[in-house]
């Protein structure tokens, strides 16, 4: 399988959408944006088609790590966000996000089970043809919320938040010694489960242990009180 084609769509007034074509006649999209910045976006993605053209599209980490590491300059918003475009196209993003769509609407109330998705999946994408990765199901929604939404239901997604709130009326009411014990914790927390995430699986086994070590190390801090400690904010 070979990357035939890259083409940038401008959607007025600020989205950039990209779409990868392959010569097995499968295609992915993806959205490379930097806000007010689509056109330099879309002519770094041009950039980078010069090298993805002609490529096998199943090796996302390979030219992932090309695209980053063989420049002089690395990072920065415009290459970043070009590379997550293309990251997106070629992981499937949307066919995955469409079967975590397909249990959704299947299961709204508690889902398909947690850690399900791989097993529900071959069933929402049937007809469908091989994905850019190969014949195996996908092993995660790629989206936490539509992770939560599609393993656990509203149920899930509902107890999700009410865990949120939970964390933030405790980090309120904190002493501010308390608070300062628990900012590093609070903000690995925060970027483990930021509701954007797309690539790490809050249910797996790895990210989900993680999670709960860092809910459990930011509760803990918040609770530990020290002789210093001055009285909660009102």
């Amino acid at each position: 399988m070979k990357i035939t084609a890259i083409t940038t769509y401008l959607v007025p007034p600020r989205w950039l959408f990209v779409r990868i074509d392959t010569d097995a006649g499968i295609c992915g999209w993806g959205e490379p944006i930097v806000e007010g910045r689509a056109h330099t976006v879309a002519a770094a993605v041009e950039e980078l088609s010069d090298y993805l053209v002609g490529k096998d599209p199943r090796h996302i980490e390979d030219h992932w790590n090309v695209l980053y590491r063989g420049g002089f300059y690395r990072g920065g918003p415009i290459l970043m966000s070009a590379l997550a475009g293309v990251d997106q196209a070629l992981s499937g993003r949307a066919r995955i996000w469409s079967a975590a769509a397909c249990m959704i609407e299947a299961h709204p109330i508690n889902g398909v089970g947690a850690r399900g998705f791989r097993d529900a999946y071959p069933a929402c994408v049937a007809g469908e043809g091989t994905a850019v990765w190969g014949a195996e199901p996908a092993l995660h929604a790629h989206q936490i919320v539509l992770e939560i939404l599609a393993e656990t239901g509203v149920l899930g997604l509902l107890l999700w938040l009410a865990a949120v709130a939970q964390a933030w009326r405790a980090w309120r009411f904190a002493p501010t010694a308390a608070r300062e014990r628990a900012r590093p914790a609070m903000l690995a927390l925060a970027v483990t489960v930021f509701p954007l995430n797309t690539h790490l699986a809050f249910y797996s086994a790895f990210w989900g242990g993680l999670t709960v070590l860092l809910a459990a190390l930011f509760a803990g801090s918040l609770l530990a009180r020290d002789a210093d400690d001055s009285p909660p904010v009102k």
